[in-house]
Formats: C-alpha cells, structure tokens, sequence
C-alpha cells in the first residue's frame, strides 16, 4: 500500500511571490482526499511573509525533511517539491561529494533516484 503525506518541510521557498503561499488545509485536503494533511499544524500558511524566506531557513527545513524520511518505514519514498528546495536540500544539506551532478538545478517534472544512508538510531 502506498501511502500520501503532506509535511511542511518539504515545501518550496516561501515569500515574496503569492505562487509561493500554501492554500488552506482545508481547502487542500477537499482537493486531494487521498493526501494525509495531520502532520501540518496550522489551516492557514504560517511560514509564507511578504519577504523571501532565507536559504538558510529553507536548508533547516530540509535537514527536518530528511530526519522525517529516516524514521519512515518506508524502504521508497518520493520527494514532490520546488526545484528551488531541492537546489537547497542537494547543495546545502546532503553530501554529494561522490554525485556533483546531483547538485545541478531540476528540470520542470525532472525525476531522479537518490539513495540515502541514515545512521541507526543508539
């Protein structure tokens, strides 16, 4: 069984532009019935601002993001964002010494398999 879960940390850049401002929960969840929306806190959007979001918030959301992922049971997950996030979550979180191609900017629609190691937990 798949399953589908929206977290607030894997969205875009917020702020500046209004394409960037999530719609309410409730709208979303009307929309996309299949789409588990408990694990965002707030109906309405609590990060965007009138002012571009810094990229150093956007890295720590990403870092949350991937601690989020290891503790999955999910062997296979999908990431679905802004190619904008994944700039960030490729060159400012993760280690892609051995893959610098995985650095480069994602095309509209662009797929790529990552595999992820997480330490165990202690």
């Amino acid at each position: 069984d798949e399953r589908h879960e929206a977290v607030e940390e894997g969205r875009g850049e917020a702020g500046r532009h209004g394409g960037d401002k999530r719609r309410a929960v409730g709208q979303l969840r009307a929309a996309f019935p299949q789409v588990d929306f408990s694990r965002i806190a707030s109906n309405d959007d609590a990060v965007w601002t009138p002012l571009r979001e810094h990229k150093l918030l956007v890295a720590q959301r990403a870092a949350r993001l991937l601690q989020h992922i290891g503790r999955c049971a999910e062997q296979r997950v999908a990431v679905v964002t802004h190619s904008s996030f994944l700039l960030t979550l490729f060159n400012a979180v993760l280690r892609t010494d051995e893959a610098p191609e995985l650095r480069r900017w994602f095309e509209t629609g662009e797929m790529r398999a990552v595999v992820l190691a997480f330490p165990l937990s202690q």
